[in-house]
């Protein structure tokens, strides 16, 4: 079983990924967090194989995540959700170690096997 945290600032975001997630028999979430900051505070208290992370948050964005999860936690793999992927942000995530960067417009798949790999 994979073992999933979402982080997003926006409810229905967290939601609608919850949602494709869920329904998928290897994965399972199992926390969400509302920014960067929230992550962290959780994020040593579970047994986590997968940050699912939007990368512009408030108090700590997704780019910053990946780099502090990383340095605690180099058995989680990051996965950073941007409607930036070219951005200099998001260049910074995956010079941080995120495993991937992709566009919120992607293909559900290619996240459900960013997930998985």
């Amino acid at each position: 079983m994979i073992r999933v945290m979402i982080v997003d600032d926006y409810p229905f975001m967290r939601y609608g990924l919850r949602a494709l997630l869920d329904v998928e028999a290897d994965i399972e979430v199992i926390a969400e967090c509302v920014d960067g900051q929230q992550a962290v505070e959780l994020a040593d208290d579970l047994q986590l194989d997968v940050v699912v992370t939007d990368l512009k948050m408030p108090r700590l964005d997704g780019a910053d995540l990946a780099a502090h999860l990383l340095q605690h936690r180099p058995d989680v793999r990051i996965v950073v959700l941007t409607s930036e992927p070219h951005s200099e942000l998001a260049a910074r995530a995956t010079a941080a170690g995120a495993h991937a960067v992709l566009s919120k417009n992607t293909d559900p798949g290619l996240l459900l096997a960013a997930v998985r790999s």
